[in-house]
């Protein structure tokens, strides 16, 4: 393994870290041959081993080809896969406490896999790790949750920080270096964030109010210059992700999930839904959320 690069920080700006495991999967894509809707992802790593992807992000299109990979940026995208891909893909949440990501420059490319051979194989012992001898799992199989004894749940964490280091380093062979953390001057930012991130998801508290000692005006100006949205806005975004979580990984009936998150009659939440995903909560679980790579 190379040496260890990048700034030393300290140890418990490190242990503040938030790192959550998704998926590892790998097989063919839920939908092909038609472009998904505007989805939120997760940063990680997707090599095409068969097949063709076409990515749109932050205003351009990335063509991922047979033998390539595609390094994600956390953010909004829509994708096309073509009929008979098979992908092999692993995705994560890793972010400093005010909910910046670990990385951010450099994502969103697409890269040959001869150029990261051992990120590749890392990769593959990564998903049989998990899945044992299994060829192929498809996505909704991967973020299934199932029941792991203590000695199961440590191995596989063990196996994910083992490829993590692998990834670290390839990021760094590509010239792709981690965000340092928040510092002192952007304090208020994250306790603005901590704030809104606990606010709960059938209410909306910042319009008009004061936020840890500042007005709501100023919160939607601290929030638009360091994210391009207001305050409103990211907590449509963050009911959005939890509704959709919701509906692909659980059997709630609609009207209930609508309900927690403040909509007092079905026909609401499938309208605001519909509005901001571009379909209807039942055609989106029904779909697997038009497949994600």
């Amino acid at each position: 393994m190379a040496k260890p690069s990048g700034p030393k920080i300290p140890g418990e700006v490190w242990r503040s870290m938030t790192q959550e495991w998704l998926w590892v999967y790998r097989g063919p894509p839920s939908r092909a041959d038609e472009w998904s809707g505007e989805i939120l992802v997760p940063p990680g790593v997707f090599f095409v081993e068969k097949g063709l992807a076409i990515i749109h992000a932050e205003g351009k299109e990335i063509r991922v080809p047979e033998g390539s990979a595609f390094f994600s940026l956390p953010g909004l995208r829509r994708h096309w896969l073509a009929s008979g891909s098979v992908l092999l893909s692993v995705g994560f949440r890793c972010s400093w406490p005010d909910g910046s990501p670990l990385y951010r420059g450099g994502l969103n490319r697409e890269v040959r896999s001869t150029r990261i051979r051992k990120l590749a194989l890392a990769t593959k012992s990564l998903f049989s790790s998990v899945h044992g001898n299994r060829k192929q799992v498809t996505y909704l199989e991967a973020v299934r949750h199932e029941d792991l004894t203590h000695q199961e749940w440590c191995q596989r964490e063990a196996s994910y920080l083992a490829w993590f280091c692998i990834f670290s380093e390839t990021l760094r062979e590509l010239g792709i270096e981690s965000e340092k953390p928040q510092s002192s001057s952007d304090r208020l930012f994250a306790r603005v964030m901590t704030h809104l991130n606990k606010c709960p998801l059938d209410q909306f508290q910042a319009q008009g109010r004061s936020i840890v000692g500042i007005g709501g005006r100023r919160v939607d100006q601290l929030l638009l210059a360091r994210l391009g949205l207001s305050a409103r806005a990211w907590h449509e975004r963050r009911r959005l992700g939890n509704a959709k979580q919701r509906l692909l990984h659980e059997t709630t009936a609609l009207k209930e999930i609508g309900f927690a998150l403040g909509f007092r009659h079905a026909s609401h939440f499938t309208a605001w839904f519909k509005r901001l995903s571009g379909a209807s909560p039942s055609a989106f679980r029904q779909s697997g959320g038009q497949g994600a790579a």
